[in-house]
């Protein structure tokens, strides 16, 4: 975990003061703070290592970890419109989460019924602050 000075938790506002949270200093098609948010730098070249990943019903994400204003949602969508927060117990539960680095990295395991789930989408949000 990252900490600034004084032990507290670490912010976009404090780790990059001169960029504003919804430009693209690095020109990848993600705001400074999503960059930020996935754990990555958003004034260097893009990182493929914060790209989420799905293996049967498993999908693993990654975020900024020791934050005070990174909180990702998980949500689906059967359309890529109609985003639903998911819920976790009822559509996911957390099969591993560690941290390297900066970055947690969690996987969560989707609840599904067979025969009765469509195919879905899904996606990681960050609210900025």
């Amino acid at each position: 975990y990252e900490f600034s000075v004084g032990g507290g938790l670490t912010s976009f506002a404090t780790l990059f003061p001169a960029l504003s949270v919804g430009g693209d200093d690095n020109q990848n098609g993600r705001s400074n703070f999503l960059d930020y948010a996935l754990g990555a730098d958003p004034t260097a070249p893009d990182e493929p290592a914060i790209t989420p990943s799905i293996s049967g019903s498993q999908v693993t994400f990654t975020y900024r970890g020791g934050t005070s204003d990174v909180t990702p949602v998980y949500k689906k969508s059967s359309t890529l419109s109609g985003w639903t927060t998911m819920q976790p117990g009822v559509d996911y539960n957390v099969i591993s989460s560690s941290t390297v680095g900066d970055r947690i990295i969690v996987t969560l395991g989707l609840i599904t019924t067979p025969g009765l789930n469509p195919r879905l989408f899904f996606v990681q949000e960050f609210p900025e602050p």
